[in-house]
């Protein structure tokens, strides 16, 4: 029998469940087998439960003896994962599964998204209802979410009715002695221009933006990381004001939450190749030494191609404009705190076939008063340059009191082992958990988890003894609230 990537860690029933979740396809929209284990485990264990037509669950733990009267405590985590490989990796993620081995106290993969956002969660969950009988606890309600990474469809889809909680825990953050007491509100729109093909005067060329580092489109965005969509932008629109040009499509990016790392464009110009390669390098020696430092690897490539259709120009002349003016990257800034992003906008694929080319355009803002301002400017902006707009989502932020009752616990937990290294984290991201807290006017809540690196991105990886950690911490929060 082969050895386990968990040995020297067999007594913690996470290790055991976080195992079997890798063996199981969950990628958003997909979770129905992550659902159905989910299941079998809570109807062995024989507790109240009642899981939707989506697959989110919601189970009851009861109090253990003498605190049948307390508040109950909600614990949440989401059963869906970013499926994102490496070009040369094979990965299939809707059957095959994940495959992993341990280095320098790390779980990795090989090419892949490790899905420990958020299958850590939900080992974690299935521990609690393993040790149920050994636990101190107040009444639980363990709530389990699908499309959290798309959308935030599970949280939604939610009876609000089944939770009496006013509190929660949320096993769905980067790392161990950390929690987050906000995190963003998301708006995430389509921005559609339609594109009439016709013939276009000169060469037919290719931009290719490539080599960056990417990152989480909330998470990240404040790190000055290169868009390649924008910068594709960037380009065209120089060569368009120098040389003259007609659009002719840009695809690029990856998943709607993270940072474009590559983006493809094909135009046309009457103006000779010299004189295109000149204000090619001229836009792309600026561009360079901007992203010199955030993302080195950097390759800009301008190429001839074989002939294509373009958009008529007035068409070229609005796809043009939107992508020289739209905004990408941190907007808004809290003063005192220029680590908190508090408004962004990320610009992160696009896509043009025959008849058009649409934009994914997500907006993220941390403040209440910042939320009703996100749809209404990007709807602004996709209709003063001629494109269709449509909400595709949108979902709630969340913020509570940086010293709530759930945070000195897991502060006392976690100080106990580690003396002031306890943070509280202002987070620019979404979680479902944010719907969940607006919906129940819950005003005390923790994230806690361990350390995770690098999440929707296929090197990322989980500490091991921080899982471990985690889960001892868990139940001491548990017995402390």
């Amino acid at each position: 029998m082969s050895e386990k990537w968990y040995q020297g860690y067999e007594q913690y029933a996470n290790f055991r469940y976080f195992d079997e979740i890798l063996q199981i396809p969950r990628g958003s929209f997909h979770e129905e087998k992550i659902s159905d284990y989910i299941e079998e485990k809570v109807k062995t264990a024989g507790l109240s439960y009642h899981r939707n037509d989506l697959g989110d669950f919601v189970i009851r733990i009861p109090a253990s003896r003498g605190r049948e009267q307390e508040a109950p405590l909600a614990i949440q985590a989401h059963t869906d994962m970013v499926c994102m490989k490496t070009a040369e990796s094979s990965h299939d993620f809707t059957k095959d599964p994940i495959r992993v081995y341990t280095e320098d106290g790390w779980l990795k993969t090989f090419g892949t998204t490790l899905g420990a956002d958020d299958g850590a969660g939900v080992a974690m969950i299935l521990g609690l209802i393993e040790e149920r009988n050994t636990l101190s606890n107040p009444p639980l309600e363990l709530i389990l979410t699908v499309q959290e990474e798309d959308g935030m469809g599970g949280a939604k889809g939610l009876d609000f009715s089944l939770i009496s909680a006013k509190r929660m825990i949320g096993l769905d953050g980067l790392r161990l002695g950390s929690t987050s007491f906000s995190a963003s509100a998301v708006d995430q729109d389509k921005l559609t221009h339609t594109i009439t093909r016709e013939p276009a005067e000169g060469q037919a060329w290719r931009i290719s933006v490539s080599g960056l580092r990417s990152g989480h489109g909330g998470n990240n965005i404040g790190d000055g990381l290169g868009n390649a969509i924008k910068i594709a932008g960037r380009i065209l629109y120089a060569l368009d004001t120098r040389c003259g040009i007609r659009f002719a499509s840009i695809d690029g990016g990856t998943m709607v939450h993270t940072i474009p790392p590559v983006c493809t464009a094909l135009f046309k110009s009457p103006a000779s190749g010299v004189e295109l390669r000149e204000a090619f390098e001229a836009i792309s020696a600026k561009i360079f030494r901007q992203q010199a430092e955030a993302d080195p690897d950097m390759k800009l490539v301008l190429e001839k191609c074989d002939d294509c259709l373009c958009a008529s120009e007035a068409e070229s002349r609005e796809i043009l404009d939107l992508l020289f003016a739209i905004p990408v990257g941190a907007v808004k800034r809290w003063y005192g705190h220029q680590e908190r992003i508090i408004l962004s906008y990320n610009l992160s694929t696009s896509h043009t076939d025959e008849a058009s080319v649409s934009f994914d355009y997500v907006c993220r803002a941390n403040l209440p008063e910042d939320c009703g301002e996100l749809y209404e400017s990007a709807k602004l902006f996709a209709e003063k340059f001629g494109f269709g707009f449509a909400r595709v989502s949108a979902y709630d932020g969340h913020t509570v009191g940086e010293n709530s009752p759930l945070t000195l616990n897991y502060e006392a937990v976690y100080s106990r082992k580690y003396p002031g290294r306890f943070e509280r984290l202002f987070m620019h991201a979404g979680l479902d958990a944010g719907t969940i807290i607006t919906a129940k006017q819950m005003d005390d809540f923790i994230i806690m988890m361990p350390d995770v690196k690098d999440v929707h991105m296929p090197t990322e990886r989980m500490h091991l003894q921080t899982f471990a950690e985690c889960y001892e911490m868990l139940k001491e929060v548990i017995a402390g609230c």
